[in-house]
């Protein structure tokens, strides 16, 4: 799901989607995005711990971006995404191939 909602926002950001897809697929991947291509490396774990590390990750990663932005007079949200989607989608790739 990850790796299809990076799919999905890395179009949004080129300006492919608009309205309310565009604002459920950027909200998605920003809290499940991050969050799942970092807790596919937890190994044996509940499922609860692991949904509560991708999307504490997930918000950690949007806060902390947006405030990098902020603090450095560079609010390009839509490149910021795009970033995120580049950094992600390899790791989410990973973790699908890895399972199989």
């Amino acid at each position: 799901m990850g790796v299809v909602a990076g799919v999905l926002v890395a179009l949004d950001a080129a300006g492919t989607l608009l309205g309310p897809v565009r604002a459920v697929t950027t909200v998605v991947f920003m809290i499940l995005g991050p969050g799942w291509a970092i807790a596919g490396f937890l190994r044996r774990s509940a499922p609860a711990l692991v949904w509560a590390v991708a999307v504490a990750v997930g918000c950690a990663v949007g806060g902390l971006g947006a405030q990098a932005m902020l603090a450095a007079g560079w609010w390009h949200p839509d490149a910021a995404l795009v970033l995120l989607v580049l950094l992600c989608v390899p790791a989410l790739v990973w973790h699908v191939v890895r399972r199989r």
